[in-house]
């Protein structure tokens, strides 16, 4: 059976770093990442080519689903409906979709993170726009994405390692890890 995985959380969360590692263990897995698109079109300008990675980073998600062979990969902050749609039709095509949502504590943390690697030459993004695409993704990550799972991991991601929060495999019971942090995320509560 093909998988799909998402690697979900707000910006600065650490998404394409944790996505690399696990890949890296897989060499089956097909990654498709819209930064690192945009950062290929225009390495000095990657918030002006943004909207053309993520068409073409769809297209080409839409082309591997259609395709025969591996596991695919890919990254969103759940900030929008946009993948329903395709996580669905993944399904109806044979594919287990496996979540994995890493968090933070709030989106302060969010806002330095993205600072910190605008610093170290990273791209940049508007901070009201992670401000709204933080509180949109835990809200969708329970009303529409873990609906959708039949596997899925969630990480707090504030400190120095990544906490496990909670996880569910095959659809079966969610087991929590640590109470405190799934509260917060799930009472989209954020922390100081």
């Amino acid at each position: 059976m093909r998988t799909l995985y998402l690697f979900a959380g707000p910006n600065g969360a650490g998404k394409t770093t944790t996505a690399l590692k696990h890949i890296e263990k897989d060499k089956e897995i097909t990654f498709v990442n819209a930064d690192i698109i945009a950062q290929e079109l225009d390495p000095n300008d990657v918030e002006k080519q943004a909207i053309k990675a993520g068409r073409i980073m769809l297209r080409k998600l839409d082309n591997l689903l259609d395709s025969e062979e591996g596991n695919i990969a890919f990254e969103s902050t759940l900030s929008s409906r946009s993948f329903v749609n395709f996580i669905a039709e993944a399904k109806n095509k044979g594919f287990q979709f496996v979540l994995l949502f890493i968090s933070l504590k709030n989106s302060d943390l969010a806002c330095a993170r993205v600072r910190q690697r605008v610093e170290n030459g990273g791209h940049n993004i508007p901070e009201e726009t992670i401000r709204r695409r933080f509180k949109k993704g835990r809200e969708n990550l329970k009303k529409l994405y873990i609906p959708l799972a039949d596997s899925y991991l969630i990480y707090d991601n504030s400190g120095r390692e990544p906490i496990l929060v909670s996880e569910c495999f095959n659809k079966s019971e969610n087991i929590i890890k640590n109470e405190h942090l799934y509260n917060s995320i799930f009472n989209e509560k954020e922390e100081q």
